[in-house]
């Protein structure tokens, strides 16, 4: 049955597009400015953002050490801060801190914040065994780009928790493992045939497919999609989908030949040269253009039509 691979793979390619928000909100401790020393495992955020949470009481979700780095220190200060001149190019580059331009995350995390790590942990005893780090951002220590943080201010803070964090780092609890489906509750199978039958198939659902479905159950839902992903208006929808990712609609518009550069295809205008009159060069052009365009969303339709293998795309 194919049913279920294809509505898979259509659902992945309908979910491609959408973007999703982190909103860390009420998982951020208080920064009151003031002189208390930040602790391991609590978040700065701004005042404002203070009891946002819709339970005031919950307890805080507690952010590990690379969290705290890729969200806090990177993306709030060392990324908007240090990065443009604490870099190989950069006006730093000869210091003892060089950062990695991208973006600070997957291979680029571990280097990065190792080579903050480093600058925290060394401590001056002529300034009350501060961290070098604190020291060189406030020019306390002579710095080359001068005064980078105000020592109130809420980026410095972030780097003292960062430093609180290098000599006490947050134990979080290991998280457990539960059912991901636990609260979900599924829908009717009518009413998820509904749903699939107008997203998948473009359609609404006739009154007949309502009413086997409703009386026989999750085994008529299953024929139903599989009648359903035989129609036309199906594979149009798939053909849709589908270029929304590769987007090789684009070639309907412009020949792609035209964007060949003609120093590396010398004969990428060899058509010109075919004696065509002006109706037989347009529909020539027109040609190309819907074969490089939409051929490769009649090979999904096929694959998926006569239920092959979703590799045989690539053959």
């Amino acid at each position: 049955m194919k049913s279920r691979w294809i509505i898979s793979l259509f659902a992945a390619v309908l979910l491609a597009g959408c973007t999703g928000e982190i909103h860390e909100g009420s998982n951020n401790a208080v920064d009151s400015g003031g002189s208390s020393q930040p602790t391991p495992g609590n978040n700065l955020t701004d005042t404002s953002q203070q009891n946002n949470s819709d339970n005031p009481g919950e307890e805080q979700a507690c952010m590990s050490n690379e969290q705290f780095f890729m969200r806090k220190v990177w993306a709030q200060v060392a990324q908007p801060t240090c990065i443009a001149c604490h870099n190989g190019q950069g006006l730093a580059s000869i210091s003892n801190m060089m950062l990695n331009r991208e973006l600070g995350f997957g291979d680029q995390l571990g280097p990065n914040m190792a080579a903050m790590t480093n600058m925290a942990t060394q401590k001056h005893a002529e300034h009350d065994n501060q961290s070098h780090l604190l020291l060189k951002v406030t020019n306390t220590l002579p710095h080359g780009g001068g005064q980078i943080l105000a020592p109130d201010s809420r980026e410095f803070n972030i780097l003292k928790e960062f430093v609180a964090r290098t000599e006490q780092p947050a134990d979080c609890p290991t998280p457990t493992e539960s059912d991901p489906f636990e609260n979900v509750i599924g829908l009717e199978p009518q009413d998820l045939f509904r749903k699939v039958a107008i997203a998948v198939g473009g359609r609404l659902p006739t009154q007949q497919e309502i009413t086997t479905v409703t009386n026989d159950g999750e085994p008529a839902l299953n024929t139903a999609l599989d009648k359903l992903l035989n129609e036309d208006g199906f594979y149009e929808r798939l053909k849709d989908g589908f270029n929304d990712v590769f987007l090789t609609d684009a070639h309907l518009v412009q020949s792609p030949h035209f964007q060949l550069d003609s120093k590396h295809y010398p004969d990428w205008d060899w058509h010109a040269h075919l004696g065509l009159n002006n109706d037989d060069s347009w529909q020539f052009y027109q040609n190309v253009r819907h074969g490089i365009g939409r051929e490769p969303m009649e090979l999904i339709a096929h694959v998926a039509k006569n239920n092959l293998p979703f590799t045989d795309i690539l053959t």
